[in-house]
């Protein structure tokens, strides 16, 4: 689920960056500068997080498999030994 949210994250920002440059910035007839500039500070944002969430998502999936290669042979051993249960 994570890495779905990184993906949607990153897809909204190179999307934001894409419109800031297709959209374009002109120059009216008083001199003033007319741009999407908030479409710049967004999709870098989106861009940050989603790098962040997939960091983060790719080191809380290693853990869990570090963590189950080390408990596996654990419960391996308590498994032989269990006793059986009884039905009721």
């Amino acid at each position: 689920m994570m890495m779905k949210l990184a993906a949607l994250f990153t897809a909204l920002g190179v999307s934001s960056l894409i419109t800031f440059h297709l959209l374009g910035s002109f120059v009216d007839s008083q001199g003033y500068l007319h741009e999407p500039f908030g479409l710049l500070p967004i999709g870098y944002l989106f861009i940050f997080m989603g790098i962040l969430l997939a960091l983060f998502g790719a080191l809380r999936t290693f853990c869990r498999q570090r963590r189950m290669k080390r408990i596996s042979p654990h419960l391996k051993q308590h498994a032989n030994h269990a006793e059986p249960r009884l039905k009721l």
